[in-house]
């Protein structure tokens, strides 16, 4: 996208500019305050299904198992033609807890 609107901005006149705004500009904050706890919520994710299923192997199959969910998150978003907007990745963000 960036690459078309430099091609808008190089035909504009001098003491003109175009910047990002509104929703795509929130969606990349809110995206970038979501990257910064991921990291941690997947430590306490994966601690929590070691002390739940008591063996590092279950753990691992859980874990080998859960990116199936995409599979169902991108037919989902594809049958109802929804874009893959800020809801969907904070709840794909918060998946598998």
């Amino acid at each position: 996208m960036n690459v078309q609107l430099d091609a808008v901005r190089a035909k504009l006149p001098p003491g003109f500019r175009i910047e990002m705004g509104g929703s795509i500009e929130e969606s990349a904050k809110n995206g970038k305050a979501i990257g910064a706890v991921v990291p941690l919520m997947l430590v306490g994710v994966i601690t929590l299904l070691m002390i739940q299923l008591q063996s590092i192997s279950r753990t691992v199959i859980v874990l080998l198992t859960a990116p199936l969910g995409l599979i169902g998150v991108a037919l989902a978003l594809l049958v109802f033609q929804v874009p893959f907007g800020f809801v969907a990745n904070l709840a794909l963000s918060r998946w598998p807890a």
